[in-house]
Formats: C-alpha cells, sequence, structure tokens
C-alpha cells in the first residue's frame, strides 16, 4: 500500500476498529493524519532497509538522505502538504516522546518536514514521564483529556508518537440554534436516546443511488475546498453495514455523482473525544497489516529490538449548530424554495466525514452511533 493511498487504508483501519469495538460506542479518526507518522518512520529507515520498504510504499525514499534540502524532495513535499491541510483544518499536532537515543539529523527531518516534536522522557520516573505526555495532550486538546498515560501502559523501553487533532465543523452555513430541539435517535442495536436536534432547510449535494445501501449529504465549509460528507445508512441497513462496503476513494465519485437538492435536514449534535492505540490494532491485524511495518521499522530506527513502541490518535470533536465561525449566514438568512424539501433526517447510526474535494482525501472520519455521549 502505497503512502499516496491514505483513503483505502482508512477505510480499512476503521472498519477494523469498529468490528472490536462495542457499537454503542463513537469512533473518531484520521488516517491522513497517521500517515504523517508512518512517513516519518520511514524518513528514519537505514538504507539497508531501501528495497523493502520501497516496495511496499511503492515510494523511492533513498533520495531524503542522499540530497540536500529535504523540502526539495518529492516526498518531503507531499508529506508537508498533507500536514499544512491537516494542520489548517484538523488543528492537528504531533510528538514523538523517547528516552533514548535518536539521531540528530532525525529530530531536524521530525521538525523541518512533519513539524513533530521530539521529547525526551525520564524512564525511570514513570509517573512524571506519564504527566509530561498527559499535560502535553491535555493542552492541545483544551483541557478535554487527562489520564490516556499511566505506569500500566509505560515501560522503560519505550518510544511513543502522538497525534491530536482538535475537530470543529467550519460550516459556511450555520444552523439556527432555535430550530434544536430535542428528538429520539436510533442506534444499530435498536437502542433508543435523545439527542439534541438540528435543523436546517438549504440547498445541499446529496448522492442518493437506489444501488447502494446509503445516502450521502455534502455540507459546505467556510473554505470551499472541504466539505462534511454525511453517510447515512437507508432504513433496513445498519452503520455496520456501510462500514464494511465503503471505500473512501469512491467519495470523490460520489460527489462529482451528487445533485443538487432543497433538503430539509436534521442532524444532532454530539461531541466526543476518541482515543486510538495502534498497538491494539496491530495486535488484532496480524504481521501482515500496515502498523505491524511501523513497529518493525521503529526497531531499526533506533536500533534495539526490545524497544515497545506505541502510536495513539487523540481526537477532540464537536459538532453543533455555529461551528467555528459564528460570523457565517445562519438558516434563517437562506431563501427558502417553491418545492417541497426532500428529507435527510440524521436519526439513526451515521458515518461524519471530512473531505478535500481538491485532494480526494477523506481528511476525518467519525462513526456515531451514540451523539448524547459525551
Amino acid at each position: 500500500m502505497s503512502i499516496s493511498k491514505p483513503n483505502k487504508w482508512g477505510s480499512q483501519i476503521l472498519n477494523l476498529i469498529y468490528s472490536y469495538q462495542n457499537s454503542t460506542e463513537n469512533i473518531a479518526f484520521s488516517s491522513l493524519a497517521l500517515s504523517v507518522i508512518v512517513t516519518a518512520v520511514n524518513f528514519g529507515l537505514d538504507a539497508k532497509c531501501y528495497k523493502e520498504r520501497n516496495k511496499f510504499w511503492k515510494e523511492d525514499l533513498k533520495d531524503i538522505y542522499t540530497s540536500n534540502p529535504w523540502k526539495n524532495q518529492n516526498i518531503a513535499s507531499i508529506s508537508i502538504s498533507r500536514r499544512n491541510i491537516l494542520e489548517d483544518v484538523l488543528k492537528m499536532n504531533s510528538a514523538l516522546f523517547f528516552s533514548g537515543f535518536t539521531l540528530e539529523a532525525y529530530c531536524k527531518m521530525f521538525k523541518s518536514i512533519f513539524n513533530l516534536e521530539h521529547k525526551n522522557v525520564n524512564i525511570r520516573n514513570l509517573t512524571g514521564s506519564a504527566l509530561v505526555m498527559n499535560t502535553w495532550v491535555s493542552n492541545r486538546m483544551h483541557g478535554s483529556t487527562t489520564n490516556i498515560f499511566n505506569e500500566s501502559n509505560l515501560g522503560d523501553r519505550i518510544m511513543v508518537y502522538i497525534n491530536t487533532l482538535y475537530v470543529r465543523a467550519a460550516w459556511k452555513l450555520n444552523f439556527n440554534p432555535g430550530l434544536t430541539k430535542p428528538e429520539i435517535f436510533y442506534d444499530d442495536r435498536g437502542m433508543l436516546s435523545n439527542v439534541s436536534m438540528m435543523n436546517q432547510e438549504s440547498i445541499f449535494d446529496i448522492y442518493d443511488s437506489p444501488s447502494d445501501f446509503f445516502s450521502i449529504l455534502f455540507k459546505n465549509f467556510t473554505n470551499p475546498d472541504i466539505y462534511s460528507a454525511i453517510v447515512l445508512p437507508r432504513d433496513d441497513h445498519t452503520l455496520e453495514d456501510v462500514i464494511e462496503y465503503l471505500n473512501f476513494d469512491r467519495i470523490y465519485s460520489y460527489f462529482d455523482k451528487a445533485v443538487m437538492k432543497y433538503i430539509k435536514l436534521k442532524l444532532p449534535k454530539f461531541s466526543m473525544v476518541s482515543q486510538n492505540d495502534f498497538m491494539v490494532i496491530r495486535k488484532k491485524s496480524g504481521k501482515e497489516c500496515l502498523t505491524h511495518l511501523i513497529y518493525e521499522d521503529v526497531k531499526k530506527i533506533v536500533k534495539d529490538p526490545e524497544i515497545v513502541c506505541n502510536i495513539s490518535q487523540v481526537v477532540n470533536l464537536e459538532i453543533n449548530e455555529i461551528g467555528t465561525d459564528a460570523g457565517s449566514a445562519t438558516e434563517v438568512t437562506v431563501e427558502k424554495s417553491l418545492n417541497q424539501p426532500q428529507e435527510f433526517y440524521v436519526n439513526r447510526s451515521f458515518l461524519f466525514l471530512i473531505y478535500s474535494h481538491s485532494t480526494r482525501f477523506v481528511l476525518f472520519s467519525a462513526a456515531v452511533t451514540n451523539p448524547s455521549a459525551s
């Protein structure tokens, strides 16, 4: 799998996470953000690893080490471009916490290409190390997380890569808070919960083919290239069906086939703090998966076969009426259509995606099964 194809990889990992999570738990994940760390790991490989990893990534990594400056190289340029869009849209931060020795050139490359901080921790003080890591995460999550790391999940030979994502919807057209009402929401098990349901009538791009067992509503962000894609299963299908079937590479095609329609949209407000531990994903996946190769690569970088690498992604997601721009237009300012609106009621488990049309990347995905969970 190439680093230039994170969409397919993201679909597979989301499917894997959902398959072993409780179906009433929300999931949030960015494969593109994880690809920043994956690429950083591969940049640190020794020359003896070129041939093996070039086959896997379908990219030539050797020029990263033999040419100067790094930023002129193709892979470096791709990585910087991805990092910039993730920092802009998802407020991404990344860091490496490590108690051992890494090459100075590798640390410089971390910062130059990936804006990835290098933090030393004291292996003789696991409590203090956990406090340093938790404080770093909490500061970037605006205080919404506290005790992700502790002595039980740290060891004396540990390297921890962390992504943090602080995700808010930058709606081009805000919802009217006065129209938000309590309504019923159904999860995939048929359990009912009360949610705060936002309401909006407007023109949206919608993909609704009878040949698929889901429909997708695209709602604009203030950035004209960025959209939310709300993927809603049909009445006779579940969110699990959608996750098993949907390939993020097809979102571009669905967007191009979408038709502008006057829609009455109901979307629940929701928020979540989600942590994905890719050590767990590695154990669930087996040795042929991408995450296994990441861990094997880390051992080569630090030349320590006993190193324990943990890769975590922490997400703070909140979707509400105003989003990030209180100055955007609201629903009441939009001219009403003379036609009866088509209903798009998100009153059951759904996928919430953030999509960049120019890059064709799904920047972020969330499986929402319980909007009322905090």
